[in-house]
């Protein structure tokens, strides 16, 4: 029982840095790409006017607490889904490979500019710009997924799974 115990705070441990390291990790990327700066500033100047020419709307009051939801939604998408269902299956399958725990959220976090698109501002803002600019996303997105994976397997995945040996 105690082992059981150990491996579940050892989970949420791996999860939660391994979050926290993409979430983290991705915005640096961001900050540090002068063509994704300058398009994340103007879909950052698109929301704010959006809610200035709103502050007095139903809306208004609530531009920072939607903001703050949108940022929290797009790092669960990024950061923390992936890595979940990454985590999940190699608890299921007691799968230890550093590659899996790399390429697995890498591929499903690059899934996440497609998963942009549906977004109006997101989705005009890509098609607004070259591909070049979707390119460095992908990049970004996949990095961070391979940072978090990496993030986790050393604090848990290389123990993942209940087998045996581990006794």
């Amino acid at each position: 029982m105690d082992h059981l115990i150990r491996r579940a705070v050892m989970i949420v441990l791996g999860l939660a840095c391994g979050g926290a390291a993409g979430a983290l990790f991705l915005p640096l990327l961001v900050i540090l790409d002068p063509s994704m700066r300058e398009a994340g500033g103007a879909m950052l100047i698109v929301a704010v006017l959006n809610g200035v020419f709103d502050l007095f709307g139903q809306t208004g009051p609530w531009l920072w607490s939607k903001a703050a939801s949108l940022a929290w939604a797009f790092v669960l998408t990024v950061c923390g889904a992936p890595l979940l269902v990454s985590a999940a299956v190699s608890e299921l399958l007691a799968i230890r490979s550093l590659v899996w725990h790399l390429a697995v959220p890498a591929f499903i976090a690059v899934a996440a500019p497609w998963s942009a698109r549906a977004t109006d501002i997101a989705g005009d803002m890509i098609e607004a710009g070259d591909n070049s600019l979707e390119t460095r996303l992908l990049i970004a997105f996949f990095l961070t997924g391979c940072l978090a994976g990496l993030v986790y397997w050393s604090l848990a995945g290389r123990n993942a799974g209940l087998r045996d040996d581990d006794s």
